[in-house]
């Protein structure tokens, strides 16, 4: 496993979603080939990306989270995993 860079270090919308919903992204720490239907994480400004078939480069693998809403404030600021 190689050591995640900081910059993956949070929670990523989905790529190419005008209005994201609750639904985030965050790195699992592998740096592998993705295969088809996993998410990998991408991009100059971090987004989460579907495999659409067996990927042939390495790319850090994203797992999807899903936020919840805080019942205090109304905010978003704890993580369900999905």
């Amino acid at each position: 496993m190689s050591r995640l860079p900081h910059n993956l270090k949070g929670l990523f919308p989905e790529g190419g979603k005008t209005f994201p919903d609750k639904k985030r992204f965050r790195a699992t720490g592998e740096y592998r080939v993705p295969q088809k239907g996993e998410y990998y994480l991408s991009g100059a400004i971090i987004e989460a990306y579907q495999a659409p078939f067996d990927l042939e480069f390495k790319q850090w693998i994203g797992e999807m989270v899903e936020l919840v809403e805080c019942p205090h404030c109304g905010g978003y600021g704890k993580v369900a995993k999905s």
